[in-house]
């Protein structure tokens, strides 16, 4: 099997972002005002997170089994959480996907190296 392209994977990602946009219209389950009082966005979050704590249970459930094909779903189920969280967070969440691509875009292999014990990208010492 070959890796999959750039294109495929923005494809892949981007139908899912679809997805999310169109399940919380059809739904009803829109963006909260996170302007004003952070009280309603904190609280539409915290009820997002319990729904992607459930969905890492089944896939961690599904990875321990042994069940691939189950993992990759539920891996997935997590990404539309996430991205449902995000998209709850209305322009907030979107300019917090811009930040955190911006700064993980600025990760070199001259900045950062692969822990091997982990397979984390951390800093490199000294830098």
């Amino acid at each position: 099997m070959s890796e999959i392209t750039k294109h495929e994977f923005l494809s892949s990602v981007g139908r899912l972002a679809e997805s999310v946009y169109d399940f919380h219209h059809r739904f009803g389950s829109m963006p909260v005002d996170t302007n004003g009082s952070p009280d309603r966005a904190l609280e539409a979050l915290r009820k997002q997170f319990l729904f992607l704590m459930e969905e890492a249970g089944e896939h961690a459930s599904d990875l321990n089994k042994g069940d691939l094909d189950k993992a990759l779903l539920e891996l997935a189920d997590v990404a539309f959480v996430a991205l449902g969280g995000v998209y709850l967070s209305n322009a907030q969440g979107a300019e917090a996907c811009l930040r955190v691509a911006i700064k993980n875009d600025k990760k070199t292999q001259k900045t950062h190296v692969l822990e091997e014990s982990s397979g984390k990208i951390v800093r490199r010492a000294g830098v």
